[in-house]
């Protein structure tokens, strides 16, 4: 049977097709003899995949079976049609080819919501989202190539710290892993209510959300960054906090400094007066912790306990 087919659906990249492509590029299967496009889920996600069905042909009905996996008996649904032009406009735009799953490598956008719509539609293939013990979690796997793009993108748009991300193997399947508020952050920055996202997945997010207080990651600009570099070397970290930045903790601003490759602080030399303030109130008692918050509270707790022992060792 011959059916009618939007051969032209992949031709121009747009938010809605690059979704769509990254999630072929997760659960697809393009032929390598022929122009075949093949996308097999369970059953219980037939809605989903007739709303691509129904952007690419007209008249296609998706086919329903059963199959058998280790004893169990699964129903599945599968979408399948050629097109020569499908199959090369997915590869020049998306990279996606036959055999995929070993050489996929992540394309190149000239638009930033193409791109968070291609990750999008790669998460509902291939990713889980999660909530265990009311912590949200975001899992996506990969090769680790590919997982290493979508990374560092996140990284240059600020919306994680690469400090805290890793990459972890297991089994040769790599899995980039987000949890808690790094996790509501990721897709607060990707979510986009025009798209057709897998709504069993999402759902979890936006429920989630609506029912617990995340304080979310707060984006690096490149004005803060500059701030950072002009001052490090002037000033302490807590000095830098309080004056520039109030809302953001001092762990964070001290991880933001060893991103820049800011790692040395500032420490001004100890005065005769200060050194003396500082052995009055440890010898009446005063907890080290105590001395730094209320005499010296523009310098570091270690700098200020260094100090006490400089001090110990001349008596």
């Amino acid at each position: 049977m011959r059916y009618q087919k939007n051969h032209n659906f992949f031709k121009n990249k747009n938010p809605l097709n690059s979704y769509w492509a990254g999630f072929i590029a997760a659960d697809g299967n393009i032929s390598s003899q022929g122009n075949a496009l093949r996308i097999s889920l369970s059953a219980k996600d037939a809605e989903h995949l007739g709303k691509l069905s129904s952007l690419l042909s007209d008249d296609y009905c998706l086919r329903q079976e059963e199959r058998d996996l280790n004893d169990k008996v699964y129903n599945v649904i599968t979408f399948g049609l050629s097109s020569k032009q499908w199959k090369d406009d997915l590869e020049e735009n998306w990279n996606i080819t036959p055999a995929k799953s070993l050489t996929l490598k992540f394309p190149e956008f000239d638009n930033l919501e193409n791109k968070k719509a291609f990750i999008c539609g790669y998460i509902d293939g291939d990713g889980s989202i999660s909530v265990s013990n009311d912590k949200l979690s975001l899992q996506i796997l990969g090769t680790e190539s590919f997982l290493s793009s979508i990374l560092v993108f996140l990284v240059d748009e600020q919306v994680v710290d690469e400090n805290i991300i890793t990459i972890a193997e297991h089994k040769r399947i790599c899995t980039l892993s987000f949890g808690s508020s790094t996790a509501i952050s990721v897709l607060e920055f990707l979510y986009n209510e025009n798209l057709p996202l897998l709504e069993r997945k999402w759902d979890k997010f936006l429920k989630h959300k609506g029912t617990r207080s995340y304080r979310t990651y707060n984006r690096w600009t490149e004005q803060d960054n500059e701030i950072l570099r002009e001052n490090h070397g002037k000033m302490s970290v807590r000095q830098i906090m309080e004056r520039f930045f109030p809302n953001r903790t001092y762990t964070s601003i001290e991880k933001r400094c060893g991103y820049l490759g800011l790692k040395k602080h500032y420490e001004q030399k100890w005065t005769d007066e200060e050194k003396t303030l500082l052995w009055e109130k440890y010898n009446e008692g005063m907890r080290q912790c105590d001395i730094w918050k209320q005499h010296f509270p523009d310098r570091t707790y270690s700098s200020v306990k260094s100090a006490i022992q400089k001090l110990k060792k001349k008596t």
